[in-house]
């Protein structure tokens, strides 16, 4: 079964793409992509439940972007320390961002660029395993047709 569906995010412009990931004390992450605080830019947002989804923290602004940032993903390693990677096209082609944040997504790491490529890559996918070892995947069409690349951080 079930339970009722409970309203996470209050805006005005509109929220896609959420993502979700629990840490240690069982408290819920989400990340989305949305025009939440402004008309004309898409970025990335936070907000954490400590309870299940019954109460909902503030929502954090994760990206400050130009271009526009989609796609997040998300994953809490057993420290608790917070990932999301992103698809930013603020350098002209999408490209894959990472931040963290280390104090449960009141504040973020500068942006980490970790794509390079001519063509797009998007739609990344993350997971920390329990050494704390971080995993991405994500869709790039350089090759000359969409493939799955992966990379691994620490």
């Amino acid at each position: 079964t079930w339970g009722a569906a409970k309203r996470a995010t209050w805006t005005s412009n509109g929220s896609f793409w959420p993502e979700v990931a629990l840490d240690s004390s069982g408290g819920m992450h989400i990340v989305w992509y949305g025009y939440d605080y402004s008309p004309y830019q898409l970025e990335i947002y936070h907000k954490r439940s400590p309870d299940g989804g019954v109460t909902w923290g503030p929502t954090t602004r994760v990206t400050w972007t130009s271009g526009g940032s989609f796609w997040p993903a998300i994953a809490v390693a057993a420290t608790d320390a917070i990932y999301v990677p992103w698809t930013d096209y603020t350098p002209g082609v999408s490209e894959v961002f990472f931040k963290s944040s280390l104090d449960g997504g009141a504040t973020w790491s500068a942006a980490q660029r970790l794509t390079w490529n001519p063509g797009d890559s998007e739609e990344p996918a993350i997971v920390v395993d329990p050494a704390a070892t971080i995993h991405i995947v994500w869709s790039d069409d350089t090759p000359g047709d969409a493939e799955i690349f992966y990379r691994k951080g620490n």
